[in-house]
């Protein structure tokens, strides 16, 4: 993935110890299996609850040794891209239009704190809140009751999530119009975290979509009207880690195993229907799912996703869970609800958004500009799609002194080669933008335009 820079790269003396030690021991299994994972393992779900051993090292080997570059089944991932490029255009006058920024994943990193972020939204925040909606996927739960929950440098056992106020504040939580709450993380801080979490949010007049404190709550998912159109949001994830909904509680943590062969639909199905019921003209699916340490998704999970736009009718599908950046496509498709001709949009996954983990390909993600409009005749879609890839650029000076900015990658990567070094930026940070920027040329962005 990175071929310039190892794939790990911790940052304190004891993280780079730990990080060494765990590599020397994956070098055996390297030689064992090394040649065989060059693709995943077919139907790879990444599911902790059902992982089985092999499971549990393949993931530490993308992890800690070495990405997974190559799809499992090339004629049907690879190509699959290529042939289905994301453009998107009208041809009828627009009437109304819309437009939404989304990202994927907010999440409460060691380094999300006030000291280490002053500068953290500088570069990108006029740009990314310039739309009239704007979205993302909250990856943690949000009791204020509770202490938070920092994720550490170097992860080898359960961790569950809890952020605060002060996280809330640097996600910039209060200017997003709607946050996905169903992911993995869901149901870290127990049903308390999820019914805290959206307790929070009410108060602070932003909706959530994927979790819920009743069965009938769950059946009121915000559809939001902007322009005069009305825009639906279901969120979905694949997992919650080692963690299930009560059984007399299904309705918490809206679940549905996307990351398996032939998942039963039903639920995302009813959803979308309602959502129609509702009055929804245009219907946005946030979907955890897909697998991380990967430059694709699983064949399964691409055409689990092609059966949800044919199946269920919804118009856009935006992946969040993967860590890393995975392309997006066009997807044509005959909507079971209407029986009308549409073009869908699937983004595989944005990476982590704000957070900052010790694999350097969390360290780039995507933000997504959509233009939706309805015509003369009264027919909303997608009009237009661009990607604004974003590099997390961390600067670790000590425990106490870190320096974490989201930057336009395309921005200061121009900048760079114009001789325009920033003065916050080490060598090492150029190195990792340059690296990254061509996995991002290599994997996401060949296919953006026909």
């Amino acid at each position: 993935m990175l071929p310039e820079i190892p794939p790990i790269t911790a940052y304190s003396p004891q993280g780079k110890a730990l990080v060494a030690t765990l590599r020397g021991l994956l070098r055996g299994v390297h030689l064992w299996r090394g040649k065989q994972w060059q693709r995943p393992p077919q139907y790879f779900h990444e599911d902790p609850r059902l992982f089985t051993k092999s499971d549990i090292l393949f993931f530490a080997y993308k992890y800690y040794f070495r990405p997974t570059l190559e799809s499992d089944e090339k004629e049907s991932v690879e190509d699959f891209f290529e042939q289905n490029p994301p453009v998107f255009s009208q041809t009828t006058p627009s009437v109304n239009e819309v437009t939404l920024t989304a990202a994927g994943d907010l999440m409460p990193y060691e380094w999300i704190q006030k000291r280490f972020c002053p500068h953290l939204w500088d570069d990108i925040a006029d740009d990314f809140f310039s739309s009239d909606l704007c979205f993302a996927n909250l990856e943690t739960p949000l009791d204020v009751t509770q202490p938070a929950s920092l994720v550490p440098e170097v992860m080898l056992s359960d961790m569950n999530f809890n952020a605060n106020e002060e996280m809330f504040e640097l996600f910039k939580g209060s200017k997003f119009d709607v946050l996905s709450t169903a992911n993995n993380h869901s149901l870290d801080m127990g049903e308390q975290g999820v019914f805290k979490t959206i307790e929070y949010l009410e108060t602070k007049n932003i909706a959530f979509t994927g979790t819920a404190r009743s069965a009938e709550e769950r059946k009121n998912f915000p559809i939001i009207e902007k322009n005069g159109i009305k825009i639906a949001f279901i969120a979905y994830t694949f997992s919650m880690n080692q963690y299930v909904n009560p059984e007399d509680k299904p309705f918490l943590v809206n679940h549905l195993e996307v990351n398996q062969p032939d998942v039963d639909l039903t639920p995302l199905k009813n959803d979308v229907a309602l959502a129609h019921q509702r009055g929804a003209e245009f219907v946005i699916l946030s979907l955890h799912f897909s697998n991380a340490y990967q430059a694709y998704p699983n064949a399964h999970v691409v055409k689990n996703a092609q059966r949800i736009f044919d199946e269920c009718g919804v118009d856009v599908i935006l992946g969040g869970h993967a860590h890393n950046i995975q392309p997006m496509a066009r997807y044509n498709f005959r909507c079971p609800l209407t029986q009308r001709q549409k073009a869908g949009l699937v983004l595989f996954s944005f990476s982590d958004f704000i957070a900052y983990d010790i694999f350097n390909g969390c360290h780039l993600s995507v933000y997504l500009k959509l233009k939706i409009s309805k015509n003369t005749d009264g027919v909303v879609s997608l009009a237009d799609v661009q990607a604004v890839p974003v590099y997390a650029c961390g600067i670790y000076k000590n425990k106490k002194e870190r320096d974490l900015r989201l930057l336009d990658a395309k921005k200061w990567v121009l900048k760079i080669k114009n001789g325009e070094k920033p003065d916050f930026m080490k060598d090492w940070n150029i190195k990792e933008l340059t690296a990254l920027m061509a996995f991002y040329e290599q994997y996401f962005a060949k296919n953006l335009k026909a």
